[in-house]
C-alpha cells in the first residue's frame, strides 16, 4: 500500500513538473522555441525588451517594444538611496535606474521608471507579457518580470535564453 501511494505522489510531481511551466518569483520561463512558435503562430504577445535603447535600435526580435532598465547596486544603507536621488532631482535629472539593496536584496524603483514601465504593459492584467534581455544572467527582465507580476499581471513570462540566445540561433531579427 505505501508502496503504491509513494508511486502515486512520485508520479504526479514528476508529470506537474513536465507539463507545466516552471514558475520563478511568480513569473514563468519560456524557451526561445516556444517564444518563436507563439510569435509564429501571431499570438497576442507583449514582448518587452530590457536592455538599453542603443542596444534595441540595434537589433530585436520582431515586435518588441522597449524599457530600458539599467541596475546599479548599493549598500544596505536605504539613507543612500534618498541622498542619490535628492542628489539627482536637484541636478535636475531624471532618475532612469533602480536601486538595489545588497543586504534585503529589495528593490527600489523611481516613480519615472514605474510610469514609464505601466505605459508599455497591457490594460488587461491576464495579456501575455514576455520580458527579455542580453544574455542568460542578465538582471534586468527578471526585475521587470518580478514587478509586473507585483503590478497583478498573471501571464508574464521572462525569456531566459535572451537576445543571445535569439540571434546564436538565427531567429528573425527586426532592426
Amino acid at each position: 500500500m505505501k508502496q503504491k501511494l509513494f508511486f502515486g505522489i512520485f508520479l504526479f510531481i514528476f508529470l506537474s513538473l513536465l507539463c507545466f511551466p516552471s514558475l520563478e518569483n511568480g513569473y514563468k520561463i519560456i524557451s526561445g522555441e516556444e517564444l518563436l512558435a507563439k510569435l509564429s503562430r501571431k499570438e497576442k504577445i507583449n514582448l518587452i525588451d530590457c536592455r538599453p535603447e542603443e542596444e534595441f535600435s540595434a537589433g530585436h526580435i520582431p515586435g518588441a517594444l522597449n524599457i530600458s532598465i539599467d541596475s546599479y547596486a548599493f549598500g544596505k544603507e536605504t539613507a543612500i538611496k534618498a541622498a542619490m536621488e535628492k542628489i539627482l532631482n536637484e541636478a535636475g535629472k531624471e532618475i532612469h535606474f533602480i536601486l538595489v539593496d545588497l543586504a534585503s536584496g529589495e528593490e527600489y524603483m523611481p516613480k519615472t521608471k514605474l510610469e514609464e514601465i505601466i505605459k508599455v504593459l497591457p490594460e488587461d492584467r491576464n495579456e501575455e507579457i514576455v520580458f527579455y534581455c542580453r544574455r542568460t544572467d542578465c538582471t534586468r527582465s527578471p526585475m521587470a518580470s518580478r514587478w509586473a507580476v507585483a503590478l497583478g499581471y498573471k501571464n508574464v513570462f521572462r525569456y531566459e535564453g535572451s537576445w543571445k540566445d535569439w540571434t546564436e540561433k538565427k531567429y528573425p531579427v527586426e532592426k
